[in-house]
């Protein structure tokens, strides 16, 4: 149960980055490193890598870049977010969609 309400605030940190950069809202990136930090914790843990714990400072550095009006630089540092979740997202299905 407990990994459903991280992954859910995953994907909500997702949803809210994009909403943040789009209206140029650099707090809703701010929210969005707190509420990633129990999904990135669990992911580092699970996979006994420490490299996945530094997940929020990808949208504290994309809040900083947005607060200084650099919107390019903001979502260069927000890409490698996206696509870890991009990633995960098709190894979930590739693995979901054998099992009949």
């Amino acid at each position: 149960m407990m990994e459903i309400l991280i992954d859910f605030l995953a994907v909500l940190s997702l949803l809210f980055s994009i909403i943040g950069m789009i209206n140029n809202k650099y707090w809703l990136l701010l929210i969005c490193a707190v509420l990633v930090f129990p999904f990135s914790y669990s992911l580092s843990s699970a996979l006994n890598l420490g490299a996945f714990i530094f997940l929020p400072l990808f949208y504290l550095g994309s809040a900083a870049a947005l607060f200084t009006n650099n919107r390019s630089v903001a979502w260069l540092v927000l890409m490698p977010v996206f696509i870890l979740a991009f990633f995960l997202l098709t190894i979930v299905f590739v693995f979901t969609s054998g099992a009949k």
